[in-house]
């Protein structure tokens, strides 16, 4: 089979069942585990757990969840409102404030958060 219609094969599979509604997840872990098996049989399923876990031991990985926690902490509290608000009133004449406020914003947060730094 040509690696362009290997490459077909694999996109309209992944679209198909992405279509059904299943979570992205499993629907592209069931397709990947598809093709292995008939591309290279069942021999092919023991390096399934070593690429899963290969794929955890990548050290920038480490920092998503913080990245997230710290959005959800200052979304649910009134620090990123009174942040812009504040930005909003110091910058309202000067073009680009909303672009400004936004790059310039998170320098803002380590003196807010003690022991922080």
């Amino acid at each position: 089979m040509s690696p362009l219609l290997i490459g077909v094969l694999v996109f309209s599979t992944t679209m198909l069942v992405l279509a059904t509604g299943l979570p992205i997840t499993f629907g592209l872990g069931a397709v990947a585990l598809g093709f292995m098996v008939i591309f290279d049989g069942w021999s092919s399923v023991h390096f399934l757990p070593e690429t899963i876990f290969s794929g955890l031991d990548d050290f920038t990985l480490v920092s998503l969840p913080m990245f997230v926690i710290m959005g959800a902490a200052v979304a649910s509290s009134k620090a990123g409102s009174d942040l812009y608000e504040a930005l909003a009133r110091l910058l309202h004449k000067v073009p680009g404030s909303l672009v400004i406020s936004n790059i310039r914003q998170p320098d803002l947060y380590p003196p807010r958060a003690p022991g922080a730094c």
